[in-house]
């Protein structure tokens, strides 16, 4: 999982299998909770971001309106120890 920076809590689950990979889209609504919206195969993502971020920020408003995405200061916050970062791994 990794949070898109720039765009107001969307957030890109990363399936590096198979590849060339895929995004998965979406908000947290509530910690451990994902709220998946678009799916993206990883090279057609890379000029699309704007776009794609919008969508997910849109069709948010239109399922839950004025309710804004859960918010936290680090991944450990929305995942809890469901999650290892791979790329900075605990000692």
């Amino acid at each position: 999982m990794e949070r898109l920076h720039g765009y107001d809590e969307v957030w890109a689950l990363c399936a590096r299998e198979p590849r060339p990979g895929w995004r998965i889209l979406g908000r947290f609504y509530a910690k451990n909770v994902f709220v998946a919206f678009t799916a993206w195969e990883k090279g057609k993502l890379f000029t699309q971001y704007d776009a794609a971020a919008q969508e997910v920020i849109d069709l948010w408003n239109g399922m839950f309106g004025d309710r804004g995405p859960f918010s936290a200061g680090s991944v450990e916050e929305y995942l809890g120890d469901i999650a290892d970062d791979i790329d900075n791994p605990k000692s």
